[in-house]
Parts: structure tokens; C-alpha cells; sequence
């Protein structure tokens, strides 16, 4: 069975932006992501 971790401060964080009403429920997956372009930029620059 595998085994999974989580990660704590990444659950507080989200429910904080949640119980802020910070995040956005009605865009879609696909609408929000950067474009595959963006992302290399991204992961360029901060690794």
C-alpha cells in the first residue's frame, strides 16, 4: 500500500487563503495554467 506524507504548511496555507475567500472556484484548470512557454520561464528562473 503506498504510503503518502503531507505537507502541513502547505494545508494551513490553503485553508488561510480559503477562510480569506482568496481563491478563485469557477476558472477552470485549464484557463488558469501558464502556458508551457511561461512555465519554462518560470522554472528557468527560480529553478
Amino acid at each position: 500500500m503506498p504510503e503518502h506524507r503531507v505537507n502541513r504548511a502547505a494545508v494551513r496555507q490553503a485553508r488561510r487563503l480559503m477562510d480569506d475567500g482568496r481563491f478563485d472556484d469557477l476558472t477552470e484548470w485549464s484557463e488558469a495554467a501558464p502556458d508551457t512557454a511561461v512555465a519554462d520561464d518560470v522554472i528557468e528562473r527560480e529553478g
